[in-house]
């Protein structure tokens, strides 16, 4: 290493060290792209942002920031990625996933005693009908205020041969995200039903039960 690369690597890690404290005083990326931000006039500010009003996952900020190259620049950009694409979903969205999975397992050959098969497909059809017409009660749980006198229970279900068949929600919930995994359900699926039930689960539980008590 020469004497002028060893200098400018110093130079550059007391650089990092100063941010470092910086960072921890609250310092945001958002401050740092303001400091060294380019005018909105910019010819290559510009045109990023007309080539970005074409992409529908690219979105310049202003200000942005330009850094040149040989025969053009860089300019600073966002890339737009929403919640399916990085598999996460709300609530209701991972049930629904769920099912499909679950459905799979139920649809194989998988060696079920005839009394659990009916179960599970019991609870599929328990679950898909509250996915389907009330997804706010799985994603608006969190701040949903448990009515007076709630505490979690069994419910009932109508199986489609007319049989009725008792479970608690929750317990569904997780038997059949055990069923989901035998069709290779995705593990941040799994992930993100299983942490839904670990913080929530008491919480439906009790709401079902005393939906189902009103009836």
């Amino acid at each position: 290493m020469t004497q002028t690369n060893y200098v400018t690597n110093i130079e550059s890690q007391k650089r990092l060290d100063a941010l470092k404290v910086l960072k921890d005083a609250g310092l945001t990326f958002s401050d740092c792209v303001t400091a060294f931000a380019d005018s909105d006039e910019n010819s290559f500010v510009i045109a990023a942002k007309e080539l970005a009003s074409l992409e529908e996952y690219l979105e310049v900020d202003s200000p942005t920031v330009v850094s040149p190259s040989k025969d053009g620049a860089y300019v600073q950009a966002w890339i737009w990625v929403n919640n399916a694409h990085a598999g996460i979903y709300t609530p209701s969205e991972a049930l629904d996933k769920l099912l499909s999975y679950a459905r799979r397992s139920l649809a194989s050959e998988m060696d079920l005693q005839p009394d659990v098969m009916a179960l599970r497909s019991a609870e599929a059809a328990w679950l898909e009908h509250f996915v389907l017409t009330e997804p706010s009660l799985f994603d608006g749980i969190e701040t949903q205020v448990l009515p007076a006198g709630a505490i979690p229970a069994v419910v009932e279900w109508e199986a489609g041969d007319g049989q009725k068949v008792k479970f608690m929600p929750s317990d569904a919930i997780s038997q059949l995200r055990l069923l989901a995994r035998w069709s290779h359900m995705p593990d941040n699926l799994s992930e993100q039903v299983e942490s839904f039930i670990s913080k929530y689960g008491n919480k439906l539980d009790a709401i079902l039960a005393h939906k189902a008590k009103q009836k």
